[in-house]
């Protein structure tokens, strides 16, 4: 099994044969789109050896970042848990990777006893041994961050990221459940158990949605000691989603009591709560949703 599969464009490929190399003189085993074989197939080679690499350097450059292949092949090593970022040369990295740290090798020289370069093999040795690779490393100056407990930071982050993706699965089950009380009449006429059987799972799903969302009120709170200004913005639309959904509950409990039969609005606020969940997970770039 290969060790480490290097993601990158091929304009950059001088900038990446150094990294191949040093990595290969320390002894780790390394693949990338130059060892493909002149008949073998291009597209199926790639995916395979994707597959099978235990970790994934992903080289961002600006080509890189406009590449799809690149950024595919970035995804699927991050949801594999077996990504590494480093920089060929500066660049912001796409949308939901700036949250993960990298190694900035864009003024390395290629030697191996350089700490920049140590410190993408210590990440890659990590990953390898099934630990977590060091994330102290800035994406943009390469420097590390004293101010901020690195696991710290990362658990909140992932915490952050699983409760936002919890919350938009149940405000999303939600609107699915509500879709025959569409617009100010129902669309679809129900029998009078069925409407109640309805209005209860969806009131069981904003209540989901409520808890998922206190969930990462509670890691923005750890965010906000590292990084004010990143739980600023993720907090304004959290908070717009908490109080769409609270009136979202409220018109079903009226339409549950018969007090004042309201299904339509709270469908309708159960979108909004999509809409603002998703923003706030703009703001985070710590998920993306299909």
């Amino acid at each position: 099994m290969t060790d480490v599969f290097v993601s990158y464009k091929r304009d950059d490929l001088s900038l990446v044969l150094p990294l191949v190399t040093a990595l290969r003189a320390n002894r780790l085993a390394v693949w990338w789109d130059q060892d493909i074989p002149p008949d073998a197939p291009w597209e199926a080679t790639i995916e395979q050896e994707l597959a099978n690499a235990q970790t994934v350097i992903v080289a961002w450059s600006p080509a890189s970042v406009a590449s799809e292949n690149v950024k595919a092949e970035a995804r699927r090593a991050r949801h594999g848990e077996k990504l590494v970022q480093v920089f060929v040369e500066p660049c912001d990295p796409p949308i939901f990777f700036g949250e993960r740290q990298g190694v900035n090798l864009a003024s390395w020289d290629g030697r191996p006893e350089d700490q920049r370069f140590k410190l993408v093999e210590a990440a890659v040795r990590a990953i390898l041994s099934g630990e977590r690779p060091p994330s102290i490393l800035s994406s943009d100056t390469g420097k590390v961050r004293a101010n901020r407990n690195p696991l710290k930071y990362a658990e909140a982050h992932d915490s952050l990221r699983r409760a936002l993706e919890r919350a938009h699965v149940s405000a999303q089950e939600a609107v699915a459940i509500l879709q025959p009380f569409d617009g100010f009449r129902q669309s679809v006429a129900l029998e009078p158990l069925e409407e109640r059987g309805r209005l209860m799972r969806a009131r069981e799903s904003i209540h989901e949605m409520r808890v998922a969302m206190n969930d990462a009120a509670t890691s923005l709170t750890v965010l906000s000691s590292s990084d004010g200004k990143l739980a600023a913005q993720i907090s304004r639309p959290l908070k717009q989603a908490h109080q769409v959904a609270k009136r979202a509950a409220t018109c079903l409990e009226a339409g549950l009591f018969r007090r004042k039969p309201r299904p339509s609005e709270a469908r309708t606020t159960a979108m909004r709560s999509v809409d603002y969940i998703i923003q706030a997970s703009r703001f985070a770039a710590v998920t993306e949703f299909a």
